[in-house]
């Protein structure tokens, strides 16, 4: 299908426009300040554990086991398929202040788990990358 425009008479596929209407949603739909964002920003109470100037690390409101914590960067990154060059580090850093947390509250002598979801079928829920720190009881083996 084609729209001409008037006086220039240039046909244009009308995909262009409908690709621009997306592309703006898209970014307007990126820019959406999930959970995560109002939490490191402080605009929404929770217990916040650790914060720096890259990661944020604060009790989960639905935990998994008696010590659950995430561990997220300050800096919106979607999942860990959206780790590059630039941004790499953040993972290692993230893995970092696991391990200072667990020495914090003394449960690294007895174990923990760390884990992270990538995208639905992952088990992700919300589209900022976070690490999940699991401690206090012993944890089951993966299937």
């Amino acid at each position: 299908m084609y729209c001409i425009k008037p006086k220039k008479w240039v046909l244009q596929p009308t995909y262009i426009k409908k690709q621009q209407i997306i592309t703006k949603l898209v970014g307007k739909i990126m820019n959406y300040e999930n959970i995560f964002i109002k939490i490191i920003k402080r605009e929404i109470p929770s217990e916040i554990i650790y914060q720096d100037k890259q990661v944020t690390a604060f009790k989960d409101i639905n935990p998994q086991s008696p010590i659950h914590i995430l561990i997220i960067p300050n800096k919106k990154i979607r999942s860990t398929n959206k780790i590059n060059k630039k941004n790499k580090n953040i993972i290692g850093n993230m893995i970092y202040i696991a391990v200072k947390i667990a020495k914090k509250f003394h449960f690294h002598k007895d174990g923990y788990r760390i884990v992270i979801n990538c995208n639905k079928n992952g088990g992700q829920t919300i589209p900022h990358l976070h690490m999940h720190l699991l401690a206090g009881k012993i944890l089951g083996k993966f299937n």
